[in-house]
Protein backbone atom coordinates (compact mmCIF):
# COMPACT_ATOMS: atom_id res chain seq x y z
CA UNK A 1 0.00 0.00 0.00
CA UNK A 2 1.55 3.23 -0.86
CA UNK A 3 1.22 6.16 1.55
CA UNK A 4 -0.49 9.60 -0.20
CA UNK A 5 1.91 12.15 -0.87
CA UNK A 6 0.78 15.79 -0.52
CA UNK A 7 2.25 18.59 -2.15
CA UNK A 8 3.55 21.77 -0.17
CA UNK A 9 6.62 23.41 -0.68
CA UNK A 10 9.39 24.29 1.83
CA UNK A 11 12.78 26.43 0.64
CA UNK A 12 15.37 23.88 0.45
CA UNK A 13 16.65 24.10 -3.25
CA UNK A 14 14.58 27.53 -3.92
CA UNK A 15 16.96 29.86 -6.23
CA UNK A 16 16.51 33.63 -6.73
CA UNK A 17 17.76 35.05 -9.67
CA UNK A 18 18.41 38.81 -11.13
CA UNK A 19 18.18 40.13 -14.47
CA UNK A 20 21.53 41.73 -13.42
CA UNK A 21 23.12 38.74 -12.52
CA UNK A 22 23.43 39.67 -8.89
CA UNK A 23 23.61 36.28 -6.56
CA UNK A 24 23.56 35.97 -3.13
CA UNK A 25 23.59 32.21 -0.58
CA UNK A 26 19.59 32.60 0.74
CA UNK A 27 18.92 32.12 4.05
CA UNK A 28 15.14 32.41 3.55
CA UNK A 29 12.34 34.41 1.77
CA UNK A 30 9.22 35.40 2.14
CA UNK A 31 7.27 35.38 -1.63
CA UNK A 32 5.29 38.30 -2.72
CA UNK A 33 1.35 38.39 -1.59
CA UNK A 34 -1.34 40.03 -2.62
CA UNK A 35 -4.01 42.60 -1.37
CA UNK A 36 -6.72 44.74 -2.72
CA UNK A 37 -9.31 47.03 -0.90
CA UNK A 38 -12.66 46.58 0.00
CA UNK A 39 -15.21 49.10 -1.13
CA UNK A 40 -17.98 49.56 1.51
CA UNK A 41 -21.40 49.81 -0.58
CA UNK A 42 -23.34 50.32 2.37
CA UNK A 43 -26.17 52.96 2.56
CA UNK A 44 -28.43 53.72 5.58
CA UNK A 45 -31.30 51.88 4.26
CA UNK A 46 -29.20 48.38 4.56
CA UNK A 47 -29.28 46.34 8.34
CA UNK A 48 -25.97 44.73 7.14
CA UNK A 49 -22.83 45.98 5.41
CA UNK A 50 -22.69 45.25 1.81
CA UNK A 51 -18.75 44.99 0.33
CA UNK A 52 -17.38 45.10 -3.14
CA UNK A 53 -13.82 44.10 -4.65
CA UNK A 54 -11.82 46.91 -4.74
CA UNK A 55 -10.25 47.59 -8.86
CA UNK A 56 -6.27 46.94 -8.62
CA UNK A 57 -4.71 43.80 -6.39
CA UNK A 58 -1.29 45.55 -4.40
CA UNK A 59 1.67 43.19 -4.76
CA UNK A 60 3.31 43.31 -1.18
CA UNK A 61 7.33 43.40 -1.01
CA UNK A 62 9.37 40.27 -1.36
CA UNK A 63 11.76 40.13 1.54
CA UNK A 64 15.02 37.90 1.66
CA UNK A 65 17.40 37.49 4.04
CA UNK A 66 21.21 36.39 2.61
CA UNK A 67 24.26 35.61 3.97
CA UNK A 68 26.39 39.05 3.78
CA UNK A 69 29.12 39.79 1.49
CA UNK A 70 30.97 41.99 2.58
CA UNK A 71 32.85 41.70 -1.17
CA UNK A 72 29.65 42.43 -3.03
CA UNK A 73 27.38 45.72 -3.58
CA UNK A 74 23.79 44.98 -3.52
CA UNK A 75 21.96 45.98 -6.85
CA UNK A 76 20.16 48.83 -3.94
CA UNK A 77 21.05 51.83 -6.46
CA UNK A 78 19.52 49.51 -9.71
CA UNK A 79 16.29 50.30 -11.60
CA UNK A 80 13.60 47.68 -11.68
CA UNK A 81 14.72 44.56 -13.07
CA UNK A 82 13.25 40.91 -13.87
CA UNK A 83 13.43 38.53 -10.93
CA UNK A 84 12.58 34.70 -10.53
CA UNK A 85 11.84 32.72 -7.73
CA UNK A 86 12.42 28.99 -9.05
CA UNK A 87 11.16 26.32 -6.43
CA UNK A 88 13.12 22.92 -6.27
CA UNK A 89 10.60 21.37 -8.46
CA UNK A 90 10.94 23.79 -11.40
CA UNK A 91 7.85 26.02 -10.75
CA UNK A 92 8.68 29.86 -11.02
CA UNK A 93 6.98 33.21 -9.72
CA UNK A 94 8.44 35.28 -11.79
CA UNK A 95 7.97 39.51 -11.41
CA UNK A 96 9.83 43.05 -12.23
CA UNK A 97 11.14 44.76 -9.18
CA UNK A 98 13.87 47.15 -7.54
CA UNK A 99 15.52 46.62 -4.16
CA UNK A 100 14.39 49.35 -1.44
CA UNK A 101 15.89 48.43 1.28
CA UNK A 102 19.42 45.93 2.45
CA UNK A 103 20.20 46.00 5.98
CA UNK A 104 22.92 43.87 7.26
CA UNK A 105 22.37 42.41 10.80
CA UNK A 106 25.05 42.91 13.65
CA UNK A 107 28.47 41.77 13.67
CA UNK A 108 29.61 39.54 16.66
CA UNK A 109 31.11 36.83 17.96
CA UNK A 110 29.89 33.16 16.96
CA UNK A 111 26.49 33.91 14.38
CA UNK A 112 27.19 34.82 10.92
CA UNK A 113 25.96 38.32 9.67
CA UNK A 114 23.14 38.40 7.53
CA UNK A 115 21.38 41.06 5.48
CA UNK A 116 18.06 41.96 5.64
CA UNK A 117 16.81 42.63 1.55
CA UNK A 118 12.93 43.97 0.71
CA UNK A 119 12.30 43.99 -3.20
CA UNK A 120 9.01 46.51 -4.36
CA UNK A 121 7.45 44.15 -6.49
CA UNK A 122 6.34 47.00 -9.15
CA UNK A 123 3.87 44.69 -11.49
CA UNK A 124 1.76 41.29 -11.55
CA UNK A 125 3.56 37.96 -10.55
CA UNK A 126 3.12 35.23 -13.04
CA UNK A 127 3.31 31.74 -11.63
CA UNK A 128 4.68 29.17 -14.22
CA UNK A 129 4.33 25.52 -13.43
CA UNK A 130 7.10 23.26 -15.29
CA UNK A 131 7.07 20.38 -12.96
CA UNK A 132 5.32 18.49 -15.16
Amino acid sequence: MACPQSKFYTGNGATISFQNGWMARIVKFTPPSASRAVIDNSDISQDVKEHAPGDLVTWEDFKVTIVFDAATKPPIDQAAEDITITYADGVTQSFCGFMTNYAPSDASNDERITADVTIKVQQDVTFEDTSS
